[in-house]
């Protein structure tokens, strides 16, 4: 910096401004992952993030502007404003940045069985396909029976949040020690789910998450009774379910991933094997992360 911009700086005016934040610090605010293959009552009402949490999201946003910022902002909790004592060409800066949409980023999933002697004709780590050029040579395998798809789940989250869900799943229910059924959320039940930070808008850092539980169909005993539950989120109506003795024994298979994409790019991961009927299948999970303007 030159002397001439030093001086001024200093005899920039300083003043005072305090920012709405809330629409920023909302952005800690995550809803429960499934869980899958565990006993669960009804859904819990997501707690408020603690200041703690807020105070990192608008931190981030802070730094976007400038990291030299982030010691500088005076958070209020309890009003979910920030005070910053600034230039007004920086207060102009955080302003706008407050005001931003957040980036989102848009993730396109292709959950697939594959005979191991065909799993070579399907790309791996990670290529250019993209999703389109994907589907065209599923579609070619899927037409001489080489793949079968199980799944293509889609979903869209803002940059640095976590996205996803539970892909298929079923419900089942046990009795409880008050007698009441217990839901379990288990069966033949996948869940994927991807945190993406952009770091710039040709690259992607990929958190990848994806669960497998399933169980073994001779562990479940008979149903012992039928009860009537309350509408569960998503219902309209009451729901007449089997309640069995005690839930079966479940497997569970995971699988965490840190991958760097480019947007619109397609990265693969192995996330399953098994024999059936004497044949060798693996399971592979597509990922084809694209980052909006």
């Amino acid at each position: 910096m030159t002397l001439c911009a030093c001086l001024l700086l200093l005899n920039a005016p300083i003043q005072s401004q305090t920012f709405d934040v809330s629409r920023v610090v909302a952005a800690a605010w995550e809803s429960p992952a499934p869980r899958l293959g565990k006993r669960v009552g009804p859904p819990p009402a997501p707690p408020r993030p603690s200041p703690a949490a807020e105070w990192a999201e608008l931190a981030r946003a802070v730094a976007d502007v400038s990291p030299d910022l982030v010691g500088m902002i005076w958070y209020d909790a309890t009003t979910r404003t920030a005070t910053a004592h600034q230039t007004p060409a920086v207060l102009a800066r955080l302003a706008a940045r407050f005001a931003a949409p957040e980036r989102l980023v848009t993730t396109q999933c292709l959950l697939v069985l594959v005979p191991d002697e065909a799993a070579g004709g399907l790309p791996t780590g990670v290529s250019d396909l993209g999703a389109d050029g994907l589907n065209a040579l599923v579609r070619d395998l899927k037409s001489r029976d080489k793949v079968e798809v199980v799944s293509r789940p889609q979903f869209t989250a803002a940059d640095g949040r976590r996205g996803g869900g539970v892909i298929d799943g079923r419900t089942l229910y046990a009795a409880g020690e008050d007698g009441q059924p217990d839901a379990y959320e288990f069966g033949f039940g996948f869940e994927v789910r991807a945190t993406p930070t952009a770091a710039d808008r040709r690259r992607l850092d990929l958190e990848v998450e994806f669960q497998h539980v399933t169980y073994e169909p001779g562990s479940l005993p008979p149903p012992t009774r039928k009860a009537v539950i309350a509408p569960r989120p998503g219902d309209i109506y009451p729901q007449e379910v089997e309640v069995f003795a005690a839930p079966p024994a479940v497997t569970r298979r995971e699988v965490r991933r840190r991958l760097v994409v480019p947007s619109g790019h397609t990265a693969s991961l192995r996330v399953g094997a098994f024999r059936e009927n004497g044949m060798a299948w693996q399971m592979i999970l597509f990922v084809t992360p694209t980052a909006t303007d």
